[in-house]
């Protein structure tokens, strides 16, 4: 019987343990925390920026790159050594449901680099945060000036129906592009204006306007690249 007490009581006082709040963060602490954050959500979207290939850079993902690493360090603060609080946060976050699509795999992986680095800086593991993100950083650059991804463009091109050569248009797309995509195409009064989303062969933006514009029944040429900035 006094065997079987002992162990209950072991097992309620480890149970005890893990539920405590063993945090007992100081002020300084949590602002050095979401400070060492903010470096690194900063880095991650001025990367983002950088290195961004669309054709229209949206600012409201960059602002959620820097607010998803803040709220993820701060969810990390929260329910650091308490089961309790894990366990409940847990739930109310499983409640969550996302309705956007992500339209780019790209953007996936800067959610999920905004993530770790909030974890990390979350529980106070800085050299973590500051090597992982650098590294991480300088591969996405690498990648992107060493061609792995190229930059997109919005050809949008108006024809004259009854004149318009559709093959020799066709032709001279393929010659300059490395790839793309009809996005949209609307046709009104005889006319017909088309909207390609393009990847360009090196050089080719210097001459693919002036190249089309030349081809027979072509009324206009607009060529449309992504140059936001802050």
């Amino acid at each position: 019987m006094n065997n079987l007490s002992m162990t209950l009581t072991s097992k309620f006082a480890i149970f005890n343990e893990l539920v405590q709040n063993d945090t007992n963060l100081s002020i300084s602490s949590i602002i050095l925390r979401l400070c060492v954050s903010l470096l690194a959500a900063v880095f991650i979207y001025f990367i983002y920026k950088f290195t961004f290939n669309g054709v229209t850079f949206n600012r409201n993902f960059g602002g959620a790159i820097v607010i998803t690493t803040l709220i993820t360090s701060t969810i990390m603060m929260i329910i650091n050594s308490n089961l309790a609080l894990s366990l409940g946060m847990v739930g109310a976050l499983s409640i969550i449901r996302f309705r956007n699509a992500v339209k780019d795999s790209r953007d996936i992986s800067f959610i999920f680099w905004s993530v770790a680095a909030g974890l990390a800086a979350g529980t106070g593991l800085y050299p973590i945060v500051f090597i992982a993100t650098i590294f991480i950083g300088v591969c996405v650059v690498i990648f992107n000036l060493t061609g792995f991804t190229r930059k997109s463009y919005l050809l949008i091109i108006k024809t004259d129906t009854e004149q318009a050569d559709a093959e020799l248009l066709k032709k001279a797309v393929d010659y300059y592009s490395v790839k793309y995509r009809l996005r949209m195409k609307n046709t009104h009064n005889g006319q017909v204006e088309s909207i390609y989303e393009i990847n360009l062969k090196k050089g080719a933006s210097d001459v693919i306007v002036d190249k089309i514009a030349g081809v027979k029944g072509v009324l206009s040429v607009n060529l449309v690249s992504s140059n936001e900035s802050i």
